[in-house]
């Protein structure tokens, strides 16, 4: 039985939620903040259409809510993934997503076998997207910008950052990239 504690702590959980938005919205006149209750005035009382409008809420909500958050999830689906139009990008099939939390997909191509852990991100920067070769990983929160080319058979670590192409065969590591490993020799060269 859940006592009168846990869900007043629950309820706390929202509040600064609450006092957050109401700052962004009146004191900085935050356009985004104020997005918030249009979709509420658009939405109204229809909370499931809310939730699956804005993937977005549905991430606030679960974090929100802790292990609560498994009663929802039949209704509301699972944590969200952003792909890009799949009429713009060219996939190449195999993608294996090992925990998509708040993963981000755009690229010009991705090839065969490509791995996500979570919080990843392929993105755009001034407008250009990147192009994936084959059998790629990417670890927990690696970030692959721009309009570079990422080789076939490349690893790319956990927090890297990679906003310069990448050779076939390469493990990349760190913030900048450095290449670690290329062609199964040890190598420390910074990518240019």
């Amino acid at each position: 039985m859940i006592n009168a504690i846990q869900i007043f702590v629950s309820v706390i959980r929202f509040f600064p939620l609450w006092v957050m938005l109401v700052v962004k919205q009146r004191l900085l006149n935050d356009e985004e903040a104020k997005k918030f209750n249009e979709d509420i005035r658009y939405f109204g009382k229809r909370f499931f259409p809310l939730l699956a409008q804005r993937p977005f809420y549905v991430m606030m909500l679960y974090r929100r809510l802790g292990k609560w958050s498994k009663l929802l999830r039949p209704w509301c689906g699972s944590y969200m993934l952003f792909v890009r139009d799949k009429d713009v990008m060219s996939l190449d099939g195999g993608v294996y997503l090992d925990h998509p939390h708040g993963t981000r997909v755009g690229a010009v191509s991705i090839g065969r076998d490509l791995q996500l852990k979570h919080n990843v991100t392929i993105g755009n920067s001034d407008g250009q997207f990147p192009t994936i070769g084959d059998n790629v990983f990417c670890g927990c929160g690696s970030c692959i910008l721009g309009g570079i080319h990422v080789g076939n058979n490349v690893v790319i670590g956990a927090n890297a950052v990679v906003v310069r192409d990448v050779p076939d065969d390469a493990v990349v590591v760190g913030n900048p990239a450095r290449i670690v490993r290329l062609r199964g020799e040890r190598v420390d060269i910074a990518l240019t």
